[in-house]
């Protein structure tokens, strides 16, 4: 990766800026408390080095690919893979979001359906009880008019009847008069005077 003496000092400053700049890298995972696994380490590594040019490894010498190394992740590998996941994420968030609108477009479909049953049932519920209510107080008015007329001619008939009783006493009455006034005359005695001679002589 960067060349090294035996002692373990570097051969220049470019090699220690990127030693520098590796360690630095993987002490963020650390200071986040993240486990250092192998695609950490190479992720570190792609970050620190920069890409690779036609398909070579960064920090190998001239003519080693990706092939030869495959523990090491490439930088187009990595965004490959970081613009897949993307896009895919991107997808999924995209079909999610559609599917969300037609999910409200179907329930506010449905609420203006109900709303309109409901309607429709409270019109068919009302118009039935007025309905009802008419036919109640026409029936209502009905009996009272059949009442009316009942009490009418029974006042009637009983008016005939207390005529017809009053007329029958009233004849009696004047019967029973008369009778009187025949049983009194049966019963007075007729006055005939004494006289000096006889009538039937003369």
């Amino acid at each position: 990766m960067t060349h090294t003496r035996e002692d373990g000092t570097v051969v220049d400053a470019e090699s220690a800026d990127i030693i520098a700049k590796f360690k630095n890298g993987l002490k963020e995972y650390e200071d986040r408390q993240e486990i250092l696994t192998d695609e950490i380490w190479h992720k570190v590594y792609s970050d620190v080095l920069g890409p690779e040019k036609r398909n070579h490894v960064r920090g190998y010498v001239l003519g080693v690919q990706f092939t030869d190394v495959p523990g090491v992740v490439t930088e187009a590998r990595g965004m490959c893979r970081e613009v897949h996941t993307l896009r895919a994420a991107w997808e999924q968030q995209k079909q999610a979001t559609e599917d969300a609108h037609v999910e409200i477009k179907s329930l506010r479909l449905a609420n203006i359906n109900l709303a309109e049953e409901l309607r429709h049932e409270q019109a068919v519920t009302m118009e039935a009880h007025k309905k009802k209510m008419e036919d109640s107080f026409a029936k209502m008015k009905e009996n009272m008019m059949n009442e009316v007329n009942k009490l009418f001619h029974n006042s009637s008939s009983t008016d005939d009847e207390r005529g017809v009783m009053e007329n029958q006493m009233a004849s009696k009455d004047i019967i029973d008069e008369e009778d009187c006034v025949m049983a009194d005359q049966e019963n007075v005695e007729v006055y005939s005077p004494i006289m000096p001679f006889d009538l039937n002589s003369l």
